[in-house]
């Protein structure tokens, strides 16, 4: 069940406890609707904006709550950075484009500053920070670092996988090769095909990592 709470409380438990006040304060000065959604496979967060039959604005932003602290915090100011983005440029824009990415960039400002993230998150953070994408999984490192502690659903991303580790993808087994980029070229064991698989994908390790004669 959803959670959708009052401008009254805290972030206590789901960010880091360096960033709760910042977290608080841009809630406040924004005045969006926030929910603490269930675990979703397919987003970690989004933006919503309407106006109701009155002419009301209304912004919400919802966050899984089973995120890692600071996967929280980053998907948190993530949409918060749509929100003053619509608003100071208007709905016309790109979700993802400069004008977005700009306010993403002033809301981890602070975070990088302080800092309100481990330093295993802080140096992927900064990278990212420069060109952020419209998603985490896009960054290897700084998803691997976000999850280094609390896998999602006992799940990895590809990048954490080893070359020559078997892994399963979608139920069906496979053994990493080489890395194209943010690509692997990976080999499915029981049919011997190849295939190309983002390194951002979740995958579970195998069992038993053994080659089984494989090249």
């Amino acid at each position: 069940m959803e959670k959708v709470h009052s401008l009254t409380t805290p972030f206590h438990n789901y960010v880091p406890k360096a960033a709760e006040a910042y977290c608080v304060s841009l809630w406040r000065q924004y005045g969006f609707r926030l929910k603490l959604s269930n675990h979703r496979r397919s987003k970690w967060g989004d933006y919503r904006y309407r106006k109701s039959a009155i002419g009301q604005e209304q912004h919400q932003i919802s966050v899984n709550r089973t995120l890692p602290a600071e996967a929280f915090l980053l998907t948190y100011l993530h949409e918060v950075a749509h929100l003053i983005a619509f608003q100071k440029y208007g709905f016309r824009i790109r979700p993802h484009g400069e004008e977005w990415k700009n306010c993403f960039r002033e809301l981890l400002q602070p975070v990088l500053a302080q800092p309100m993230v481990s330093e295993e998150v802080r140096l992927p953070l900064q990278h990212y920070a420069q060109n952020p994408k419209a998603t985490v999984h896009a960054d290897a490192a700084l998803l691997r670092a976000l999850l280094r502690e609390r896998p999602l659903d006992g799940n990895i991303p590809l990048s954490s996988v080893a070359e020559r580790e078997q892994f399963v993808f979608q139920g069906r087994k496979f053994l990493k090769e080489r890395v194209r980029r943010t690509r692997a070229l990976c080999l499915e064991v029981a049919s011997g095909k190849r295939y190309t698989i983002a390194q951002s994908a979740y995958v579970k390790k195998a069992a038993c990592n053994v080659n089984n004669g494989l090249r």
